[in-house]
């Protein structure tokens, strides 16, 4: 009886070890940073995206395991100029992004930069510039939208383009830097290479 009683104290003992080791263990990790020094190819799109595009040069790339978040893939040239790539999914749906839905998700993107001065102190006004579709066949077919941003006294111009591709949704973002001048920014450059490596997909 005492052996019988040592073993199950002893079995006890064990799946408290263990429990408490599970309860204490680290998390598993929300998301991981890739190289930024060679081509990033995208699991999901089967996008390349060089390490270089024009005078922008990549300088990050995270991937959030969460797929609502997502990947962003962020470049920056040497005047403080900067154009983030994000691919992301709207939902957790396996579902292909419908042209309705990606235009809507712009709006609701376009809406959030007209209201940053409500959220953000240092955001002081922001000017809407115009909005158009953007079109670069055969795959790639969005939105885009300018805006002049006063940031604490400095005015940048910041971009938004917005396109759905396969199950994600493809957000550009790019900041021109207060100490660039407007043809230092090349954003349509920019939107162009990303706009072709997608249309690369095989």
């Amino acid at each position: 009886m005492n052996s019988m009683n040592c073993v199950l104290k002893l079995g006890l003992v064990i799946c408290s070890a263990v429990w408490i080791t599970a309860a204490f263990a680290a998390p598993d990790p929300v998301f991981e940073r890739r190289p930024f020094l060679e081509d990033y190819v995208d699991a999901d799109t089967g996008v390349r995206l060089p390490p270089r595009i024009g005078n922008y040069k990549k300088n990050e790339v995270v991937k959030n395991f969460n797929p609502m978040i997502g990947t962003v893939v962020r470049y920056a040239d040497p005047q403080g100029n900067c154009a983030d790539v994000y691919i992301y999914s709207l939902d957790t749906s396996n579902l292909d992004v419908s042209q309705k839905a990606a235009e809507a998700h712009f709006k609701e993107i376009k809406q959030a930069i007209e209201n940053l001065p409500k959220h953000l102190g240092h955001v002081k006004e922001v000017v809407p510039l115009g909005e158009e579709a953007l079109k670069r066949p055969p795959k790639v077919e969005g939105r885009c939208a300018s805006f002049r941003l006063s940031i604490v006294g400095d005015l940048r111009i910041s971009e938004l383009a917005v396109f759905p591709f396969k199950r994600k949704i493809i957000k550009i973002r790019a900041s021109s830097s207060p100490y660039s001048s407007k043809e230092e920014f090349l954003f349509n450059d920019f939107l162009e290479a990303v706009c072709k490596a997608f249309n690369a997909v095989k």
